[in-house]
């Protein structure tokens, strides 16, 4: 139904960190290869910026792991969107990621709404332009007309919301009840 949260079956919807986005890439904790989370979850964006640091060792992220430790994505993206030319190629890289499941989730469900939600949303143009790229150039034309790509309001706050939606919804909805009348029809079903 329009409006709802889908759930799927066993309520096991809404895994998209384990599209595949790569089938030559790397292996995946959930036992896949290849997985949108093997490349923009906060262990591999951490990975890639530590190979960054470890090959730039002069450069804006290394200086400002070395002012603050530890490496965070926040830090990549912030750096990304100050225009730090080494972090914004690994946004770029990570957004293109991203584009390519958000393309593919269009061309399956059809939304009117895509929000990105998270940390990464901290370098938000540099997102949004390379998601919307990815988009324009996979998701069918017929299904991304129309359709709006943003960054969620609520941001970290997003995920909670949702669960708690779905807690609220089982708690208060009503059990089905069934219409039961006596009557000759059912006292003759009964005996």
């Amino acid at each position: 139904d329009r409006g709802q949260i889908y759930r799927g079956r066993q309520d096991s919807s809404g895994e998209i960190g384990h599209s595949v986005i790569d089938i030559h890439g790397p292996p995946c904790e959930c036992g896949g290869q290849g997985c949108l989370e093997c490349f923009v979850s906060t262990r591999a964006v951490t990975a890639r910026g530590q190979r960054l640091v470890d090959q730039e060792p002069g450069g804006r992220l290394a200086q400002a792991v070395v002012a603050d430790p530890p490496l965070r994505p926040q830090l990549i993206y912030r750096l990304a969107k100050a225009g730090d030319p080494a972090c914004e190629a690994l946004v770029r890289d990570i957004a293109r990621y991203i584009g390519i499941a958000a393309a593919n989730a269009i061309n399956l469900l059809a939304p009117d709404h895509l929000l990105i939600a998270g940390s990464i949303d901290t370098a938000d143009t540099i997102i949004l332009d390379e998601v919307g790229r990815q988009i324009d150039r996979l998701a069918l034309p017929r299904l991304r007309r129309g359709m709006r790509l943003g960054l969620a309001t609520a941001q970290e706050q997003a995920p909670l919301l949702g669960a708690a939606a779905l807690v609220a919804r089982q708690v208060f909805e009503l059990p089905k009840l069934r219409r039961v009348t006596s009557g000759p029809e059912q006292d003759a079903a009964a005996g």
